[in-house]
C-alpha cells in the first residue's frame, strides 16, 4: 500500500485533491495494519520519501486529510483489497 499510495499521489489522476485523499487513505490503511502488527514502514525514514509525501499532503487541507487517513486505517484487509481493486477499474 506504501508504494501504491505514491503511485496514486503522485501521478495526480484524476485530479491533484483526488490523488491525495486517495494516497491518503491507503497510507491510513497501510499504518493501520502495521500498527496491528506491531511495526512501522522503513520507508517513512527517507529523507525524500518524506517530502514526496508532504507534497501529496499539502494539496489538501488538514481536515481532509484526516478524514481520509482515518477511513484508511478503519479498513480491513479484504476493504482495503477491495478498494485497490476499484483504482485498477478505474484508471484501466
Amino acid at each position: 500500500l506504501d508504494l501504491l499510495a505514491f503511485a496514486v499521489g503522485l501521478s495526480e489522476e484524476p485530479d491533484p485533491i483526488e490523488a491525495s485523499l486517495q494516497a491518503a487513505q491507503f497510507w491510513g490503511a497501510r499504518d493501520g495494519f502495521m500498527h496491528s502488527m506491531g511495526s512501522s514502514s522503513w520507508l517513512d525514514n527517507l529523507s525524500f520519501v518524506r517530502e514526496f509525501k508532504r507534497q501529496i499532503r499539502e494539496r489538501v487541507d488538514e481536515e481532509r486529510w484526516q478524514e481520509a487517513w482515518n477511513a484508511g486505517r478503519e479498513l480491513s484487509e479484504d476493504q482495503a483489497v477491495a478498494a485497490v481493486l476499484a483504482l485498477h477499474n478505474r484508471l484501466t
